[in-house]
């Protein structure tokens, strides 16, 4: 099947741009695209979001930067991410039980040879050479939700209270059907001052 794009760069563009504005962040690192069959094509469309990373997330990274032992293996095969229709906000302090409203039907591994840097998947428009990205790939069968809000990544397969984070985020609401395929990025980008 021929895949169109909802819409265009520009369009799309402006879509990361006024999400930023509308939630007051200056950059949007979670994009979820989204492929859904329209009569003979397949219809791509692209959802933006933004995340903080948490206390055990900025661990993680010292740790992976020193070279040492993780605390917390966001990287690993037991690595998770897990969706939420609850209303929320993010904080550097965040852990499981903080994450209002999870579906814990949407958990998912990170996707082979991820994270990456740099990302070499197009449909992610967050890539740079700065920046590590967690890829999430969604069958039709797989994370079927409706008024997903936002999500959280862990190291775990099954958390429970107090279970770290590595990243808390809020996205713009979509549905995931089982008609649908997902690919979910979460960028983090490393900035010198």
């Amino acid at each position: 099947m021929k895949i169109l794009e909802a819409q265009t760069f520009k369009e799309r563009l402006e879509s990361k741009l006024s999400y930023q504005d509308k939630n007051h962040v200056d950059h949007s690192n979670i994009e979820a695209v989204l492929t859904r069959p329209e009569g003979s094509y397949l219809l791509r469309e692209w959802h933006f979001g933004h995340n903080i990373v948490t206390s055990a997330g900025d661990v993680y990274y010292s740790q992976m930067a020193a070279g040492v032992a993780v605390t917390n293996d966001f990287k690993g095969a037991n690595s998770r991410n897990e969706f939420r229709t609850g209303a929320d906000t993010p904080a550097a302090g965040d852990t499981y039980d903080s994450v209002n409203g999870t579906q814990t039907g949407t958990k998912h591994a990170l996707d082979a040879t991820y994270p990456k840097c740099p990302d070499t998947d197009t449909d992610n428009t967050g890539l740079g050479t700065t920046t590590a990205t967690y890829r999430y790939s969604y069958t039709t069968a797989e994370g079927n939700v409706t008024g997903i809000i936002g999500g959280s990544v862990f190291a775990v397969t099954s958390p429970t209270t107090g279970t770290p984070l590595l990243c808390h985020y809020s996205i713009s609401t979509f549905d995931k059907t089982s008609s649908d395929t997902l690919k979910f990025y979460v960028n983090h980008t490393f900035l010198h001052q």
